[in-house]
């Protein structure tokens, strides 16, 4: 569904499927969307969701080229891209990091000579931002030095100067800016005393960012000179009714800097009556004046 600024929703379309991430092509033509362990991309011209490809490998991630004639997504944990004409015709899928970099893409350099991404290191609770060559040349590179394994989920700003990552401090997310690609001083923009705060989205300009906290979409207004603060945050309406990744490498949602719009997975079951957890206090205690022993 279609979300606007104050939560009023317009639907989309009416395909029902398990629906995770989704990504919005620069022309806005087209929508990708992992469904399950498949891609789909729908095209607004024809109104019809496709599958991208007709195979037995996971598909996921996906990320729009700059020209929106390219979709770099995973596919059985590799990474690659996979170019479509402007009859919407796909070609073959070409990979640029083998399955063994276990890399998830989520944003690509201004000038698209660079895609940038999450690796896994060791175990799931362990990853490293880092990029690759959408050439396909060379291998996966670390994002800014001095990175640790805690950080993920990077998001180039719209100007390229800045990139927006998730870092994981004591136990919790957080939301962090960073001059890119050079580096520098990284500013928390989330609420650091308020729960956890992931999936980072950039706005139109680089002076806004949005993100998910454990109530709702929230809109971080940024200054970025003479230096990088943040100037408000502003909620804008409940993640409640719709989809998210916890502990994920990706955002989940897409925005649409066209319609100031964003597009939202939500829940079309509701959640099953009785599966609420009740705790009860001196439960034995209870039990023992319910139904004494022998009697």
């Amino acid at each position: 569904v279609w979300v606007d600024r104050d939560g009023n929703e317009t639907l989309f379309d009416t395909m029902e499927k398990a629906f995770g991430v989704v990504r919005i092509s620069p022309n806005r033509v087209y929508v990708a969307a992992e469904a399950g362990a498949n891609l789909y991309v729908f095209s607004r011209r024809s109104g019809i969701w496709n599958r991208i490809a007709a195979t037995s490998a996971t598909e996921g991630a996906p990320v729009w080229a700059h020209d929106s004639r390219s979709l770099f997504y995973t596919r059985g944990g590799a990474l690659g891209r996979q170019p479509v004409d402007e009859g919407g015709e796909w070609g073959e899928w070409q990979e640029i990091l083998p399955a063994e970099s276990r890399f998830w893409a989520t944003s690509l350099s201004e000038d698209g000579d660079r895609i940038l991404g999450t690796a896994m290191v060791q175990t799931p609770e362990q990853w490293q931002m880092g990029s690759a060559s959408t050439a396909g040349s060379g291998g996966f590179e670390p994002v800014l030095s001095g990175d640790g394994l805690t950080r993920r989920n990077p998001v180039v700003a719209p100007d390229g100067r800045w990139l927006a990552f998730v870092e994981k401090e004591g136990g919790l997310d957080r939301i962090y800016v960073q001059p890119y690609p050079d580096g520098g001083e990284a500013v928390l923009v989330s609420e650091g005393a308020v729960g956890e705060a992931a999936e980072p989205v950039w706005g139109r300009r680089a002076d806004e960012l949005f993100y998910r906290d454990a109530s709702d979409i929230v809109s971080v207004r940024l200054e970025t000179t003479p230096d990088l603060r943040v100037l408000g945050r502003t909620p804008l309406f409940s993640v409640e009714p719709y989809y998210n990744y916890l502990n994920s490498f990706a955002t989940v949602y897409a925005y649409d800097p066209a319609t100031d719009r964003f597009l939202m997975v939500k829940w079309s079951i509701p959640w099953p009556p009785g599966t609420d957890i009740h705790v009860v206090e001196d439960a034995f205690d209870m039990l023992n004046r319910l139904a004494p022993a022998g009697g």
